[in-house]
């Protein structure tokens, strides 16, 4: 969905900029009216100096000021870029033979997509294969109505403005895909912390140390101009939650595709190696397009899938939060392990068929399990993918089933979580991890987490069974 997010971002920023002209015009005809009232008070006939001064001069001067400072603030407050890796990074920590074996805890999730909100419900809606259907309210120009997939449960009119910053002009640029994924974020946080509250609650005579919680957002890409403003949004909103303990939230990133947040979730394995170990971190993805306005692009560039165009793009929304640890301080509640990510890119887009056949994904599927279980076979493994009903999608993720498992039914070991909820890039990818991991614990078989759905980003991680945690170690490592 590149460039029609790429057209969405650029409206955004369009509308930023004609706000900026209407304040620059405000600022000039309120310095000249204050300037003629002050001259006609004290009956005082202006010269050409006070004319140029008080008519040019200082509203340009007011301008200026408003425009430099805006930027000022905008340039703390800008989320960060995840770099997209080509092939492993090549970090010093990750260069070392250990640190290929790291692994994290997933301790807990919390999800909200159009076909369930938990691991067990949508890995079902994936393993029954049910496609996303026409939206009923969603259409193109021309009335017919778009392959869209919505929770159900959310309005965007309980979005509560007056949580916005006040006097922002990124926050009249928001419409309903922004207040949805809000919405479908607080939904999911709150989930999650409830139950961490209600288990710090009951191992209080057990714990004298609470955990302390860094939360990640992750923001799509094309939202990049509004993220600073959605992010204030969320930060007045849990200020008013009564959770224990409190939350620490870590800068905002935005992701161009589902792969930088598998990098991003990668990264968190080696800060975790080099922090306490009551350090906890969640990752919390939303995304939704439902909007007019997204509609509205991609139908402009022919890029909603129909009949006649079966690798357009189907829309859809929704929020994952991932609760995640150091392995060494689970001591209870068993938790899958969550491996190092492999990753690389397609030498050309999924839609041409020769990058159809497979290839990539397998290396990638081999490669991982060389790097952290050599002894592991691929074909007594299950597979968790995000891809969707596109049919360049659908023909990539077929051909890897049926070379990691051929002459099998691969129906129970093979769910692809598109299907069923559309698109949502960096949702999707972190929903993967949480139905891999129940997958594993419920059935004791280790899972591939298999990302699909960019043009050509692909990557892999695997989750495993519980295992003998390492020894923590002491470097620090920053995010």
């Amino acid at each position: 969905m590149s460039t029609a997010q790429g057209s969405a971002g650029e409206s955004v920023i369009q509308r930023s900029r004609l706000s900026t002209a209407l304040t620059a015009v405000a600022i000039f005809v309120s310095v000249w009216i204050v300037a003629a009232l002050y001259w006609k008070t004290t009956y005082h006939l202006p010269t050409w100096r006070d004319l140029l001064l008080c008519g040019v001069a200082l509203p340009m001067l007011l301008v200026v000021g408003l425009a430099l400072g805006r930027r000022s603030i905008e340039r703390i407050r800008q989320p960060e870029r995840v770099v997209q890796p080509s092939g492993q990074a090549p970090d010093t920590a990750s260069s070392d033979d250990s640190a290929q074996q790291w692994t994290m805890a997933l301790l807990d999730s919390s999800l909200r997509l159009p076909s369930g909100i938990t691991p067990e419900e949508i890995g079902e809606a994936a393993r029954e294969a049910t496609v996303v259907t026409l939206h009923p309210d969603l259409t193109r120009h021309d009335g017919v109505r778009i392959f869209a997939s919505e929770v159900a449960s959310i309005a965007p009119d309980r979005f509560d403005e007056s949580l916005l910053p006040p006097n922002s002009a990124e926050a009249e640029a928001l419409n309903d895909e922004h207040r949805r994924a809000m919405l479908l974020a607080v939904e999911t946080l709150g989930e999650l912390m409830e139950r961490q509250a209600g288990a710090a609650s009951a191992d209080a005579n057990i714990s004298t140390e609470q955990p302390s919680f860094k939360l990640h957002l992750l923001f799509p890409e094309r939202w990049q101009p509004v993220a600073a403003t959605l992010a204030a949004w969320l930060d007045a909103h849990l200020a008013r939650e009564k959770w224990m303990p409190r939350m620490e939230r870590v800068t905002p990133v935005c992701v161009a595709d589902p792969v930088e947040a598998l990098t991003m979730l990668d990264r968190l394995n080696e800060v975790l190696h080099g922090q306490p170990l009551t350090t906890r971190h969640i990752v919390l993805a939303l995304d939704s397009s439902l909007s007019r306005a997204t509609v509205d692009s991609l139908d402009n560039l022919g890029q909603l899938y129909a009949q006649q165009r079966p690798n357009g793009h189907v829309l859809g929304e929704g929020a994952c939060a991932l609760l995640l640890a150091h392995p060494a301080a689970v001591d209870v509640v068993p938790a899958a392990q969550i491996h190092r990510l492999v990753a690389s890119r397609l030498s050309a887009p999924i839609e041409q068929p020769d990058q159809q056949r497979g290839d990539a994904v397998m290396q990638l599927l081999d490669s991982a399990r060389k790097h952290t279980a050599p002894e592991l076979e691929i074909a007594a493994c299950a597979l968790v993918s995000d891809a969707d009903q596109r049919i360049s999608r659908r023909a990539e993720i077929t051909a890897v089933a049926e070379l990691a498992w051929p002459n099998s039914d691969t129906s129970g070991r093979c769910l692809h979580l598109g299907l069923a909820n559309g698109e949502s890039s960096a949702v999707l990818a972190l929903s993967a991890i949480a139905v891999a991991g129940d997958h594993s614990l419920r059935e004791q078989q280790p899972t591939f987490v298999v990302s699909t759905s960019d043009a050509t980003a692909r990557g892999v991680m695997l989750v495993s069974l519980p295992q003998k945690p390492p020894a923590p170690t002491n470097a620090p490592v920053s995010l």
